[in-house]
This record gives C-alpha cells, structure tokens and sequence, in this order.
C-alpha cells in the first residue's frame, strides 16, 4: 500500500525539480546578458615614457566612443586609444594624440600635421590615403524615431550622415542626405526633428543615444563597418611597420580582447530592458513552452494523484472485506477452523474442484479453504469459461464445482445446464454446489431444476463446505 506513496512522491521530486530549473534557466541566462558573471578583460595598455623616443602623432576623434571619446575625467579613452597606446609601446614611439572632430582630423591628417587617422574606415575613398589592417569590426546602422526594416523606407526622407562619408557616393537610396561633423550631432538631429533618420556606426550610436537618453531605436545594418587607421600615401613604409605589430596583436590575442573589451563589454547596452529587446522571441517563446510543460505535468500529476487515491480506497476496501470474513471464521469453533477444516479421517484430501465466481476475493477464500482441507482447485470467473475448462479436462478431471449464481452474462443456473447437456458420461454424475448470497429459500426451487445438487450460503463456512463435498466422496 506503501508504493504508490513512494512513486507519487518521487515524481513531485521530479516535478518540482524541473519547475527550479525551468525558472532558473531564463534567470541564469539574463544575468549572463546583463554581465553579472563576467569578468573585466585585463588589457595592459599603457603608454610608456619615453622620453628621447620619435613621436607618432595621431588624430583621433573625440566623439567615436567607444573607439575613442573623453571619459567623465576629460581623459582620452576607447578601444582605438589602447590600440594606438600598444602599438607604440611594440614600435618603440612615444604616442601624441590629438582630438577633435571628424572633419578636423581628416584634414590633420591631409595636412601632414600628425602621421595616422583613427577610425578610417577601411573602404573610405580619402584621397592620398592609405588604410591599414581593420582593427576591429562594427556595423553601419539606420537609426530613427521608429525601426526601419528596408531601405526604401529611406526615399524622399532626409538622411543624416557623418561629413565625407563613402555612402553617399557609393548607395543611391533615393534620399536627401545632410552631413554633420560627429555622431552626436547626427543622432541629435533625429531625436530633435531635424532630420527623419541617421546612419552612423552601430556600437557608437548605442553609446551616445544610451548617455543622452534619446528616444531612438536601431534599424536596418546596412553593411558591416570595419575601422582602421589612414596614413598619408606618402609614408607606407609606417602603414607596413603597423601592419606588421597588428598581426602580432591579432597573434598573442590582444585586438580579441579589446574588441570584447569595449564592443561587447562597453559599447553593449547590457539593462533589462534592452536585453529583454534583443531576446524578446526566445523569452516569450521560452516562457509559453515552459508554461505548456508546465501545464501538461500538473495535468499529469493531477491524474497521478487522482489514481493513487483510487487505489488506495480499493486496496482499503479489500482490507476491510477480508478483514470481516477472518472475523466471522473467528467466531466458529477452533475445529471449525479454516486450518483444521476436514470432518473425516481424510476429509476432501485429493479432491479436484472447479471454482466458478467472478469475485477474486470469494475466490481466493474458496481456494485456500479446499487447499487447507488437501483439496487442488481450478478457478475460472465466468459461466462460458467453466464450459470450456470442464470441455477441454479429461473425463472425471473435477471431483465437484462450486458455483455462483450471480455473475456476469452467463449465470449460475444457465452454465449449470450447459454443462448438464454436454455430451459426456461425467457432465450429468459430477456434483454441481451452488455457493450464493441469496437465502437458500429464495433459490431452492430454481437450484435443484438447473440440475444443481446441494447450495451453500457465501461466504461459506469450511465446514459446512469440506462436509457437504464429503457427501460426494467415491
């Protein structure tokens, strides 16, 4: 009575196990999103003092963060500035880096005021430029009040792009482009109405729309966006020289770790509500998978529980059944006993019986009542099955059958007759005991014109049963 317990509350285990984990997973995942368990990547970037050093002078833009921008203590900081800063460090040069906009540092450059341009894009047509290896990898991104999922939503708009930009000569998109020095002034020209949408790098505009709290939103990647540093055509032998330093950057994995470093780290947007809006489908689509899980187990727990109750009243109930025919043997005479059951010297011992009952109980009751007496008993539970067991056995197989009147489709009474017109000499000797929960009154008449010899009342004392089957003893 004790298993279906056990089974029951190992699959609770279960379920509530799976319940943890299926709340655990989409949690674990977002604090992930979110960098709750990263660790800061350790680049050692430094620029080192040296003094009698040649400098390598650079112009750098200071609003292309995260590539290069001022930090909240005016200090030049980005992933191009650490670049630029270990570079230096491997070419043996001393760094000088200058700010200021776009513009301004395209013309340093041509100008021959400083030696690099960072942040050139490695398809930029500058003139008298030439670009080194892309030192890291970005998109070109349309950014808008509203999302734009195709450029023809871009046709007869105005457009903000950054000054000298390669797009305008390079795409057609049917629209009127305006230019602007930096990537602030052109994300502000969207979020002011000045323009509809603006076109600047992906990881730039994230930062500069998530510091200024502007209410825009990332559309269409039009291409990717690959940054690198420009020198003038004149000098490639110091293009070469870098290349060289970047490859071994790439080799010992400092250009990885800085690229993790200030596109993923920095320049990603890592709140709960941006990450829930760069996973929105797999979170809505986890959630109502989890809840149909969720559903179907507690359908089935459900109907496990209901089972287990069910079982557990059957069981008691057969307790109880049993339970009250042990307490009326009881009450007979210890020679009454089921145990010492047999009246004569050798009783029923040796007897053969068919029991015919469809109640498992009255059967097992019946059966170990004749075993005790050192009878054998066959059980069947239904009239056409006790034909065909009395059919199919040798002649005087069965020394007597007990039969019950009330079973299922074919009756005592019918499957006595049955077996009365069967075609062999024992069907019409052997003895036929009707064993019923009727009076005997009731049933005397109806017993004896079946063709039944004697009736007993159910449950049947041991007695009364081993001494009415002696009657019959050869």
């Amino acid at each position: 009575m004790q298993q279906p317990k056990k089974n029951l509350n190992r699959f609770d285990l279960i379920f509530y196990v799976v319940l943890f984990l299926g709340i655990l997973i989409p949690l674990l995942f977002t604090g992930w999103q979110m960098g709750l368990f990263r660790k800061p990547i350790d680049v050692d970037a430094a620029p080192l003092v040296r003094s009698n050093s040649r400098p390598l002078r650079v112009a750098v833009a200071s609003d292309f963060a995260p590539h290069s921008f001022l930090d909240k203590e005016g200090q030049l900081s980005g992933m191009d500035v650490e670049i630029l800063y270990d570079l230096a460090n491997r070419m043996q040069r001393k760094p000088e880096l200058i700010t200021g906009n776009w513009p301004t540092c395209r013309k340093m450059l041509s100008n021959g005021e400083v030696d690099v341009l960072a942040g050139l894009e490695i398809y930029s047509n500058m003139p008298g430029v030439v670009k080194t290896l892309p030192t890291s990898a970005d998109s070109m991104q349309i950014f808008g009040k509203k999302p734009v999922g195709h450029v023809s939503q871009l046709s007869g708009k105005r457009v903000a792009i950054m000054t000298n930009s390669v797009l305008m000569t390079s795409y057609d998109f049917n629209c009127n482009y305006v230019e602007y020095p930096t990537n602030t002034a052109i994300l502000a020209a969207v979020e002011g109405g000045d323009v509809d949408y603006g076109i600047c790098h992906g990881a730039v505009a994230q930062d500069i729309i998530r510091k200024n709290h502007f209410d825009l939103k990332p559309g269409l990647m039009l291409l990717g966006s690959y940054p690198a540093f420009g020198i003038r055509e004149d000098n490639v032998s110091l293009r070469d020289e870098i290349n060289n330093y970047l490859r071994q950057m790439s080799h010992d994995g400092t250009l990885e770790k800085l690229q993790t470093k200030w596109m993923e780290d920095y320049a990603m947007d890592r709140s709960l509500p941006a990450v829930y809006h760069r996973y929105k489908v797999f979170y809505i689509g986890y959630t109502l998978a989890f809840l149909v899980f969720a559903l179907v187990m507690y359908l089935y727990r459900k109907n496990a529980r209901r089972q287990s109750a069910y079982i557990d009243a059957l069981l008691a109930y057969q307790n109880k059944l049993k339970s009250l025919v042990e307490d009326h043997f009881s009450q007979q005479e210890p020679a009454l006993s089921p145990r010492i059951a047999h009246t004569g010297e050798d009783g029923i011992r040796g007897f053969h019986v068919l029991v015919v009952d469809d109640n498992a109980l009255s059967q097992e009751i019946l059966i170990a009542t004749l075993e005790d007496a050192g009878a054998t008993a066959s059980a069947v539970s239904n009239g056409k099955a006790a034909i065909r067991a009395f059919e199919k056995s040798d002649l005087n197989t069965f020394d007597a059958i007990l039969m019950d009147l009330v079973m299922p489709g074919m009756d005592g009474f019918e499957t006595t007759k049955a077996i009365r017109a069967l075609s062999r000499v024992d069907a019409l000797t052997v003895p036929i005991i009707a064993v019923t929960a009727n009076t005997y009154q009731d049933v005397e008449d109806e017993v004896y014109a079946a063709g039944m010899n004697a009736c007993l009342p159910k449950p049947a004392h041991a007695k009364a049963l081993i001494a009415t089957l002696e009657q019959y003893k050869l």
